[in-house]
């Protein structure tokens, strides 16, 4: 048996990793254009509160009739490559530390992989997981859901699908194929996906509020290959 991670909403806040990067465009417009600090601040997550992160350097861009591609691009640069100040959710850490001896960790994350580097930079995963995927650089095509670090997963450790469990927070592209294999797939209600109302499949074998109620679920399911 091997537990497979997801990371942004599933291990710590992916919405603390966009209030730093908006600081950081917020510096950088303030030196650049004078604008000032805390009223950018405000607008950035004004836009992002309403309209979620699609185009918020567009929208504010906009505002202050100061939009081009050059100015749209340098800003997604400063976002992207900030230095991220997160942490991993307390549930997350407990978790981790329980199962890092008992049985294999892996993690499967989406995202540009710059990006999601620092992001484990900053979390401090390397050392915790047997391996870490960052599903972009086998390609834009091997991002969930495709199961194509699934399949390199089971190659390598030689287990079932039945013998993996994976965990994630969005219903929208984590579990409808492992859940056609026979993964047992288990969503963590976190993040802005939370409340979000799927068909049967699309949703995960077993919803749970946070990792907390993570161990239940395995010692309900895996009594007998799990260390209690």
């Amino acid at each position: 048996m091997i537990l497979i991670f997801d990371l942004d909403d599933t291990l710590y806040s992916e919405t603390e990793f966009v209030k730093g990067g908006f600081r950081a465009v917020a510096r950088y417009a303030n030196i650049k254009w004078g604008w000032n600090y805390q009223k950018s601040i405000s607008t950035l997550n004004k836009i992002f509160t309403n309209n979620g992160r699609n185009k918020v350097f567009d929208h504010w861009l906009i505002i202050n009739d100061n939009w081009s591609k050059k100015n749209i691009d340098k800003l997604i640069q400063v976002y992207r490559y900030h230095n991220p100040k997160i942490n991993l959710f307390n549930s997350a850490k407990k978790i981790l530390k329980k199962y890092k001896n008992v049985t294999p960790l892996y993690l499967v994350t989406d995202g540009n992989k710059n990006v999601q580097s620092h992001k484990i930079n900053s979390l401090n995963l390397w050392t915790i997981f047997n391996r870490i995927f960052i599903t972009h650089r086998y390609g834009y095509e091997a991002a969930k859901p495709s199961i194509h670090c699934f399949k390199i997963i089971k190659r390598k450790t030689g287990v079932k699908w039945s013998e993996m469990i994976y965990i994630g927070d969005n219903p929208k592209k984590d579990f409808i194929n492992l859940n056609k294999i026979g993964v047992f797939t288990i969503r963590v209600l976190t993040g802005s996906y939370k409340n979000l109302k799927v068909s049967k499949n699309y949703e995960a074998n077993v919803r749970i509020m946070s990792l907390d109620d993570l161990p239940s679920v395995l010692n309900n399911r895996y009594q007998n290959h799990i260390k209690k």
